[in-house]
């Protein structure tokens, strides 16, 4: 696909845009969309929207801007839309690089932006696809009733995107295959939450596995464990909204717990293949901060 992408800067071209986000987020006065009026001071003052373009024609968008986060200069990508139409062809990973060679020129290491923790696609882009990391996890982050909430639930993840670390530099080199986890079983006795089969293709949380206990500095955790996510959550809450909710509810407590509390990151996500009797399943590949460097690799 002959695909460009620009960088837009005039009021009459973020105005193209709003179609796109009113089709994905809704109505303005629902609260879903970022305003035109907004995006133009934005992109005026550090910010930006960069518009991808096929044959001329507007196929997808991000948006970005500058700020502090723990007193460090960040760059928080703040919304990602591609047409449903153009989706599977790579767009969404060009317009992350294309975020990512502009934080590189403007001297930002970090790039941060939020996902539900229930999404095991956007999972797989945002951790094995573009090598971000997870160790944040925040509770209702646009409240419990808007556009942009789930069962009364709006928890998110906080991806951390270094744009120098090694993980990174691999997958934005095209030349070169990303590194990628092994589709295969876990070792069970480190998944926290085994899930429990319905049948072949519906699977619902199971309880929550006892980890041997650590002392005040958590010494005696193990380096790596496994949160298990659903594959299919938006088939889940389609037909069955108890277990959706029971599937959110259970992330947040386990996420909370060991991103939040015991000093874990999210690395990965691991995914088992699918088989004539087994089902496909997901898993929050979580190891300890202490053991990692991120931001030179």
């Amino acid at each position: 696909m002959n695909l460009q992408i620009r960088r837009l800067s005039t009021y009459e071209d973020i105005q193209t845009i709003m179609p796109l986000q009113r089709a994905t987020w809704g109505a303005e006065e629902a609260g879903g969309l970022v305003p035109a009026q907004m995006l133009i001071h934005l992109v005026r003052y550090g910010g930006h929207v960069l518009a991808a373009y096929s044959q001329q024609q507007l196929v997808g968008f991000i948006i970005g801007y500058i700020g502090l986060q723990d007193g460090q200069i960040v760059m928080a990508s703040k919304r990602m839309v591609v047409k449903p139409e153009f989706r599977n062809l790579g767009i969404a990973m060009q317009l992350k690089l294309a975020q990512r060679k502009l934080a590189i020129e403007q001297n930002v290491e970090l790039i941060t932006w939020t996902f539900s923790p229930t999404m095991s696609v956007n999972a797989h882009f945002n951790l094995n696809k573009l090598g971000g990391v997870a160790k944040r996890y925040d509770v209702n982050v646009y409240g419990t009733d808007t556009p942009l909430s789930t069962l009364g639930n709006s928890d998110r993840l906080l991806v951390e995107y270094w744009v120098n670390a090694e993980r990174v530099r691999e997958r934005a080199d095209p030349s070169v295959s990303p590194p990628r986890r092994p589709d295969q079983p876990v070792d069970a006795a480190l998944v926290l939450n085994p899930s429990q089969a319905v049948d072949l293709a519906w699977r619902i949380p199971g309880p929550i596995a006892e980890i041997a206990a650590a002392d005040e500095q958590r010494e005696g955790l193990p380096k790596i464990v496994f949160i298990e996510l659903p594959t299919n959550f938006a088939a889940i809450l389609a037909q069955d909204p108890t277990s959706a909710a029971s599937w959110q509810l259970q992330l947040r407590q386990l996420l909370l717990q060991w991103l939040n509390q015991n000093d874990y990151l999210i690395t990965g996500l691991l995914q088992t293949k699918e088989t004539e009797s087994h089902t496909r399943r997901a898993y929050y590949i979580l190891e300890k901060c202490a053991d990692l460097r991120l931001s030179q690799g």
